[in-house]
């Protein structure tokens, strides 16, 4: 019987330690992704950051060629008034 007992705790420890194996290949995968995730959120700051440094100027510009389009169009609805009347 102490045999019996004595067997059954040996695959008992066998299968603890072929799922602590597994639970340890996870989290070496899991570590390597979160390194591939941390390296691509780099990249992506980065390319952000060049995307604002060109965005902002052009935004700008584009702001103020609104307003210079806007500031033209306006007197010409009035100049046309006067020379209808």
């Amino acid at each position: 019987m102490a045999v019996g007992l004595s067997g059954g705790r040996h695959a008992a420890d066998e299968e603890a330690r072929a799922e602590v194996d597994v639970l340890n290949s996870r989290l070496e995968k899991t570590a390597q992704l979160t390194k591939k995730i941390q390296a691509c959120l780099g990249r992506l700051e980065e390319t952000g950051k060049s995307v604002r440094d060109v965005a902002g100027p052009l935004n700008g510009e584009t702001k103020r060629l609104q307003v210079l389009g806007n500031s033209k169009r306006s007197p010409i609805p009035a100049s046309e008034g006067r020379r209808k009347g």
